[in-house]
């Protein structure tokens, strides 16, 4: 960790690898280069989902939050990160604070319903995970949108 910035990092994954290992990496995470952007196929109507893992170095990180920032109007406040807030059994909106022990790992599940509306192409933005103690940094996110539609936003058709 001594290279990553400020002693930590961030690492995209997609939801088919989910993030389970808590204290080390995986070996395809030590084999891609720092700063790898997150790309995935999506489709209109798509609840898509995907991973950002902090990797917290030789010190924790206090008051964790996350930001969606560069997508196209209207994505951004489509997206969410499950870890961070929602909604409980009775209906009403929580969030929560986050902080990563030293020497461990965070995955952060996030979530976007692509709006019906997304035509064809490249779209691309940026996750930032703010620490009040260690600065930021940020995942750039490519996702292309195909033709088509996911019925039932792709819920019955997890591949």
């Amino acid at each position: 960790m001594a290279a990553a910035q400020n002693g930590w990092s961030l690492v995209a994954e997609h939801r088919e690898r989910p993030v389970r290992m808590r204290r080390f990496i995986p070996w395809h995470w030590a084999q891609q280069s720092p700063n790898t952007p997150f790309e995935s196929a999506v489709l209109p109507n798509e609840a898509f989902t995907f991973q950002v893992a902090i990797i917290a170095g030789d010190e924790p990180l206090t008051d964790v939050r996350v930001a969606f920032d560069g997508f196209p109007d209207g994505w951004a406040d489509a997206f969410t990160c499950f870890n961070c807030e929602g909604v409980d059994e009775k209906g009403q909106d929580f969030q929560k604070e986050i902080s990563v022990p030293a020497g461990s790992i965070q995955p952060l599940w996030m979530g976007i319903r692509i709006p019906e509306d997304a035509r064809p192409g490249a779209v691309e933005g940026s996750v930032t995970v703010a620490s009040a103690n260690r600065g930021e940094q940020s995942v750039r996110v490519a996702l292309e949108v195909r033709q088509g539609s996911a019925a039932h936003g792709g819920a019955d058709e997890p591949d």
